[in-house]
């Protein structure tokens, strides 16, 4: 049976938890044990993930500046996000070399388990099916499109995908916003990323740490993974994270790639 490890790391500084995806998704590039990687994580305050490829509108920089909005650009693609304290956020590594349709695989499998674990928790979701929208078409804002293998409730999208390929590994993370912002970043939501604000009201009063252990469960179910528990080995991302994080925490860096 294949090992999935699992760990838990709380509330994140925001550089710190694209660094620690990045850099077990490197780890695991050519194989070995563990075979499959997940791990569930928070943000430690408000924070606007940017996709691998985007560039920001100079407003939307200064704005997120002054409300002391972090901004960090995910090692996958897509659109930007807000992320705040109590939202949940998922991470799942597919160790490469990977075969004929194992990316999209990896995405489809997270998304089936966040929407089985929801469904259990009484919010009815599906993963969407549907071919996506054409890169010409794509929205900017992470929640104002619905592709496949992302989760919804009815026609809300409650759970975002974004998937890559990543020193022969499949890196796939996923954004469950759980919490309703403040009356402070009210403006700033509704300007930048409006389509949270929903989410966040449907899938409002689920405990992020219960929503996490249940998805965890059923990825390994559906995979067929022996569960185990990991803790990061000592001096695993104090190297290679150091440039990620470097990176990861510029919105100005950007590169090409066969990401979402």
């Amino acid at each position: 049976m294949s090992q999935l490890a699992y760990t838990h790391d709380g509330r994140e500084d925001g550089a710190l938890a694209m660094a620690r995806d990045a850099a077990i998704t490197h780890a695991m590039g050519d194989g070995g044990t563990p075979e499959f990687f997940v791990r569930s994580h928070g943000w430690r305050q408000p924070t606007l993930t940017i996709g691998r490829t985007q560039a920001l509108p100079a407003a939307l920089l200064e704005e997120s500046s002054r409300l002391g909005v972090a901004l960090v650009r995910r090692p996958t693609g897509g659109g930007w996000l807000l992320h705040l304290p109590g939202d949940l956020s998922m991470t799942y590594v597919v160790a490469g070399p990977l075969g004929p349709g194992e990316l999209r695989g990896a995405a489809g499998g997270l998304a089936l388990a966040i929407a089985g674990a929801l469904s259990l928790a009484g919010r009815e979701a599906r993963v969407q099916a549907a071919h996506p929208a054409s890169k010409s078409s794509r929205a900017m804002v992470c929640f104002e499109r619905l592709d496949r293998e992302e989760v919804a409730v009815k026609d809300c999208k409650v759970a975002g995908i974004a998937l890559a390929r990543v020193s022969r590994s499949a890196l796939v993370q996923s954004a469950v916003p759980l919490q309703p912002e403040d009356s402070a970043l009210a403006g700033y939501v509704s300007r930048w990323d409006p389509q949270r604000t929903a989410a966040a009201s449907t899938l409002a009063g689920l405990p992020g740490d219960q929503l996490a252990s249940e998805i965890v469960g059923l990825l390994a179910q559906h995979r067929g993974h022996l569960r185990l528990s990991w803790q990061w080995p000592e001096g695993l991302i104090s190297t290679s994270a150091s440039l990620c994080k470097a990176l990861y925490a510029n919105p100005a860096f950007t590169r090409g790639d066969d990401s979402r």
